[in-house]
């Protein structure tokens, strides 16, 4: 199936739902009940994760259109190719940079932040925003 701009997915209780783009072959994994809207634009891609969590096996993108994974209250503007984990609750977003690297943006403030591989950073629903690194990859 054909996945264009504005399209929305959800993924109900366990299951997986694997979204590849053909330009670039980066890849999206929609875990257990997740909603993703794809948002493109003149840009670059983006996306919009309203709940659950998703993995970004993303390629090069072109330097003049990042990709961005967005959320209610954080955007992360992908840096260079890599793996990327984005999460979102009622508790805020988190990114996990598995490999690559990222700019954190908070909507409420503006303010941004670097995340590199082994690190992640949680940007929480009362605003406060924590960045650590964690040498055994993702728990």
């Amino acid at each position: 199936m054909f996945a264009m701009a504005g399209d929305a997915f959800n993924s109900i209780g366990p299951a997986v739902l694997e979204i590849t783009y053909l330009d670039d072959g980066t890849t999206l994994i929609l875990g257990d009940d997740t909603s993703l809207l794809l948002n493109g634009s003149a840009g670059g891609k983006r996306t919009n994760l309203s709940g659950g969590t998703v993995r970004f096996e993303i390629g090069r993108q072109p330097e003049d259109r990042p990709m961005i994974l967005a959320s209610y209250n954080a955007e992360a503007t992908i840096l260079e190719p890599g793996i990327y984990i984005q999460s979102y609750t009622n508790e805020g977003t988190r990114f996990d940079v598995q490999e690559g690297s990222l700019v954190a943006r908070r909507f409420s403030d503006g303010r941004t932040d670097t995340v590199s591989a082994g690190e992640t950073h949680t940007c929480r629903a009362d605003e406060t925003a924590v960045i650590k690194f964690d040498p055994d990859g993702l728990k």
